[in-house]
């Protein structure tokens, strides 16, 4: 069923239908939430009307595993020369589409195709690069670094999370493919998002370094320790958001801190030189913590740096019912 889902959720022509801004904070642009109907770019012989949603709240994803369904560029061009030239080659050269999701403040949301011909090597970003120098440079989008290390330029492509520079074209579904922003997380304009409420619910979680009173002595944790060896599997994180867009529960509970929240709140409850961790366990035990994921792991399925916020949360929770007893 999952598998199903997934490909009807983005197998073709559709947007989602953002909900305007204003659910709790009022924050600017349009809250991305799961769309209530898609909205069909015009083709000859389309039928009219709106198709039924891709994304039902509450619908389960396909199996949660730790890597991307679609391989990294890196991965892919290693690959490349143990299965021969010739795994990449039918897919090159051959014309494709990019249905980009399309909105700027004060208009509707569309969706504008752009016809791409795929390179040996080249990515998602590459293509969009081109198309914002080449043919429209009012297409909105952000990236940094190119290399996967920042994660700037995360996006939702062909229905799943991913990094757009990391995502090859050559490994991408045939004819159309879409491209649209992360969900959960006000929109600018096109593919960018404000990442403002990401950094205010770290905050509201408790989600950052509390120095213990005492020498001034820099105290390090040795990467052999017990202690790391407990969280060395959570701390890669550097906050993509795409954890936030897939997963369910943000939608449904605007105060839930979301994976990438808690899996860094995971990381301080076992740093020795914290001192707020007294404070933090009041607010995980709180109705909208840790009792609000449902363990779904559709945070640790997207998560490019295959870190499991599942199975941070999933600790954290049998943490606080033992200090109960």
């Amino acid at each position: 069923m999952g598998d199903a889902r997934r490909v009807a959720r983005h197998q073709g022509r559709h947007v989602g239908v953002a909900a305007p801004a204003g659910r709790g904070g009022g924050t600017r642009g349009r809250d991305r939430l799961p769309p209530a109907e898609s909205l069909r770019a015009s083709r000859p012989g389309d039928a009219p009307g709106p198709r039924p949603s891709p994304r039902a709240p509450g619908g389960a994803r396909h199996p949660p595993g730790l890597r991307p369904a679609c391989p990294l560029a890196p991965s892919a061009l290693r690959r490349r020369h143990r299965l021969g030239v010739s795994a990449l080659r039918p897919r090159l050269g051959l014309a494709m589409v990019l249905r980009v999701f399309r909105w700027a403040p004060g208009g509707e949301e569309r969706a504008q195709d752009y016809p791409v011909t795929p390179r040996e090597g080249m990515t998602v970003l590459d293509a969009l690069v081109e198309i914002q120098r080449g043919s429209d440079a009012t297409l909105a989008f952000r990236h940094a670094c190119r290399v996967g290390m920042c994660g700037s330029c995360a996006m939702v492509i062909a229905g799943r999370e991913r990094w757009a520079c990391r995502t090859l074209l050559a490994r991408l579904p045939r004819g159309t493919v879409t491209v649209r922003p992360l969900y959960h997380f006000p929109l600018i304009r096109d593919l960018v998002v404000d990442m403002a409420p990401f950094g205010r619910k770290m905050l509201a979680a408790g989600a950052t370094f509390v120095p213990a009173a005492g020498p001034a002595a820099f105290a390090a944790v040795g990467r052999d320790t017990a202690e790391r060896r407990r969280v060395d599997a959570a701390i890669e994180c550097i906050g993509c958001g795409m954890c936030v867009s897939g997963c369910t529960m943000v939608a449904h509970d605007e105060r839930f801190p979301g994976p990438a929240a808690l899996n860094r709140v995971f990381t301080l409850q076992m740093d020795s030189r914290d001192a707020g961790r007294g404070e933090r366990s009041a607010l995980l035990l709180s109705g909208d913590a840790l009792g609000r994921c449902h363990g779904q792991a559709n945070c640790t399925e997207v998560c490019p740096m295959e870190i499991s916020p599942t199975d941070s949360i999933l600790r954290l929770r049998r943490r606080a019912i033992l200090a109960l007893l």
